[in-house]
């Protein structure tokens, strides 16, 4: 093996884990596929022939089951999905704090995928936080999420999909309130119950305050975005109740908030 330094090493392993091809990486780095191939085995990468992405379910969301439509509603909330240039990505960043979330959605659907981990310096996170990532390229994921109404660019084009059953709306709207809603217990305050989700499709939003009647719908200032909240301890319970009325994988400090908000209730009444 050549002596190659440890940037080119990291930048090596880096462009391999965004699965791009050893012959693409050696353009963009400046080393030889041998050289390359030899960087990665020794940190533990089988070499795939065109760096096929074999270690995917690709059939994961053709027959939902709860699990999987908790992560359609996760992903519809917080993942990003771009495709062109040949490339069909299906990518969750996320605070180091939830890295158990992306640990989950290693493990159905990708269980030798590695996630990544970065300190960020985006407007989305706080500067020098820790932060992590999975990315799943597979077309047929991608084909089967469009199904489901996820698409690229998806923000401002979210809806409950039809596709959706009674069965499994209580798991796919649990995804997506672990993902872009919250539960808010506040004992000292007069008011101390508080939910509240956002989005930035109307659509979607007056499809669920129609499921909950009773909740406030209304557009926030300054943003491209739609907020419901409610202090309403009838309305919180009935949204709990409902989406953990299903088995499946929780945001389990989101539950605990909404467990502690039934107990102060039931204590206080």
């Amino acid at each position: 093996m050549r002596i190659t330094s440890n940037d080119k090493k990291v930048q090596v392993i880096e462009l391999y884990k965004q699965n791009l091809t050893i012959q693409n990486i050696c353009k963009i780095v400046g080393v030889c596929p041998q050289n390359a191939s030899d960087i990665l085995k020794l940190a533990g990468f089988e070499i795939l022939k065109g760096h096929k992405n074999n270690d995917v379910n690709d059939s994961y969301f053709e027959n939902l089951t709860h699990n999987s439509a908790w992560i359609l509603g996760f992903t519809m909330a917080d993942g990003c999905v771009t495709s062109g240039n040949h490339a069909y990505n299906l990518e969750y960043g996320l605070s180091i704090n939830d890295l158990n979330v992306l640990e989950f959605i290693q493990n159905e659907i990708c269980p030798k995928k590695l996630i990544t981990f970065y300190e960020s310096g985006k407007k989305s996170f706080l500067p020098g936080s820790k932060t992590c990532r999975l990315r799943i390229s597979s077309k047929k994921i991608l084909q089967s999420l469009s199904s489901y109404d996820i698409v690229p660019r998806k923000t401002g084009l979210e809806k409950i999909p039809n596709k959706i059953s009674q069965e499994y709306l209580p798991s796919f709207l649990r995804g997506f309130i672990d993902g872009d809603g919250c539960f808010g217990f506040y004992p000292h305050l007069k008011a101390p119950f508080k939910f509240a989700i956002t989005c930035s499709s109307s659509e979607f939003m007056e499809q669920f305050s129609n499921l909950f009647p009773g909740l406030h719908l209304y557009k926030m200032k300054g943003v491209n975005c739609y907020c419901i909240s409610t202090q309403r301890y009838k309305i919180i319970s009935e949204i709990g109740s409902f989406i953990y009325s299903t088995p499946g994988f929780f945001l389990e400090r989101k539950k605990i908030k909404y467990q502690s908000i039934l107990k102060h209730h039931e204590k206080t009444h």
